[in-house]
């Protein structure tokens, strides 16, 4: 039986809240939310289809071309002048120029990032999708007989979906009530919430499908960039590089030793051990990092760690979620990128609890060398070679379910190490 107007509407606001608050905006294809029991009509299921069917689909590769970014950039400006996308940098990008493009630094599977010219200084402009139209938007259109319904959430429930957007991302409640909250999230001043455009809304909510997005700008942490504004879905975050120390592959052996001495390549290491504390201390819950590669982190000039790419970071309750797979015959099945899990061989599924921690994660991937590359405590003074090559292998191969990788003997050893080695005649 065909549903009344009013019926539709209710029945596809429910499923935007419930379905593209926990799916699309968040885990992707690995975790699959059975929302089934919350949207009970015809309508609402359809739609939970074409959520499921679109987080398991895959978008094409895309080379990463100056013209290509170029139209990228104009397209987004057409969008803004017509009025369809808004954000504080737009006018900074579309009308004054002073934001200029450099060059693209990746594209792959929508996702795009470029470096940009700000009044001489670099900064990051990036976004999950490279087209607005592969987010979802807040003005849903539907047919009923022969007439299009057009329907636009009120502000109520636009602040609910900003809500529940954060709310789930990291999967427990946060300090805001939902005014303040969508003041922390929008990158433009705004005194009155009830005055936000349509523009301003849909940028906003494509803004809100992007974690890595939430994270840094709810946080405001200095061991994440900062984010400076946004135009439509792209965001402008602080270009911090990964520098030649953390990057062994650009140097040549001679230039490891010379360009890249102990005292600095401690001292960054040092940098990750305060970032590690910091993942586990300075949010709601432990931030888990499963994508650990030197170019995911930035140094800055202090020698502290910037983590620059937390696309794949989880707060612990979704890390739970998203190690909780079925049909697993050996720990490897349980693994997700760099957080490892562990098969109850008695079940065959995979249990909640990640097996090691970011500490090791950060051991394995960056302090250690790995295909043939030398790792960044490469090449330690004699007079503490011994001990960090000791410590290193305990960190990678000691099993440890304590995620509070800061409060592990092993932390707390290689802190102390690296920093009397600072005092050390080379």
């Amino acid at each position: 039986m065909r549903l009344r107007t009013k019926q539709l509407v209710k029945a596809v606001t429910v499923c935007f809240i419930v379905g593209i608050a926990l799916y699309v905006v968040r885990r992707g294809p690995r975790k699959v939310f059975h929302l089934s029991e919350k949207c009970t009509d015809e309508y609402s299921k359809q739609l939970l289809q074409t959520l499921r069917a679109y987080g398991n689909s895959s978008t094409s590769l895309s080379r990463c071309t100056d013209d290509e970014s170029k139209q990228m950039l104009q397209t987004l400006c057409d969008l803004y002048h017509s009025n369809k996308v808004d954000g504080n940098l737009c006018p900074k990008l579309c009308d004054e120029h002073s934001i200029q493009y450099k060059s693209c630094l990746y594209f792959k599977r929508g996702k795009k990032v470029m470096l940009m010219d700000w009044d001489n200084q670099n900064v990051i402009l990036k976004a999950k999708h490279s087209s607005l139209d592969a987010f979802y938007h807040l003005l849903v259109k539907f047919q009923e007989g022969d007439k299009t319904v057009t329907h636009i959430p009120d502000i109520e429930t636009f602040k609910k979906f900003v809500h529940d957007s954060v709310y789930f991302a990291f999967g427990r409640s946060h300090e805001f009530n939902k005014n303040e909250l969508l003041k922390r999230m929008w990158t433009k001043d705004i005194k009155n919430v009830e005055s936000m455009t349509l523009a301003e809304k849909e940028s906003l909510w494509s803004l809100l499908q992007q974690d890595e997005f939430i994270y840094m700008k709810y946080f405001n942490d200095k061991h994440l960039p900062k984010v400076f504004g946004s135009c439509g879905h792209f965001y402008a975050m602080e270009y911090i590089p990964t520098g030649k120390i953390l990057n062994p592959s650009i140097l040549s052996l001679e230039e490891n030793f010379n360009a890249a001495p102990w005292p600095n390549r401690a001292r960054i290491a040092l940098g990750f051990l305060d970032l590690i504390a910091n993942l586990d201390n300075a949010y709601i819950d432990v931030m888990h990092l499963c994508d650990v590669k030197n170019e995911n982190f930035g140094v800055r000039k202090d020698f502290s760690i910037v983590a620059i790419d937390i696309d794949m970071a989880f707060l612990n309750k979704h890390m739970e979620e998203t190690l909780s797979q079925p049909n697993c015959t050996t720990d490897e099945d349980c693994h997700f990128f760099d957080c490892h899990g562990n098969c109850d061989m008695q079940t065959k599924k995979c249990t909640k609890d990640r097996t090691d921690n970011n500490l090791q994660a950060v051991c394995r991937k960056i302090f250690m060398g790995k295909n043939g590359l030398p790792g960044l405590l490469r090449y330690p003074p004699p007079s503490v070679y011994d001990k960090v090559t000791d410590l290193l292998q305990q960190c990678v191969t000691e099993s440890s379910h304590n995620k509070i990788a800061s409060k592990t003997v092993v932390y707390q050893k290689l802190y102390v190490l690296l920093s009397d080695s600072l005092s050390i005649p080379i």
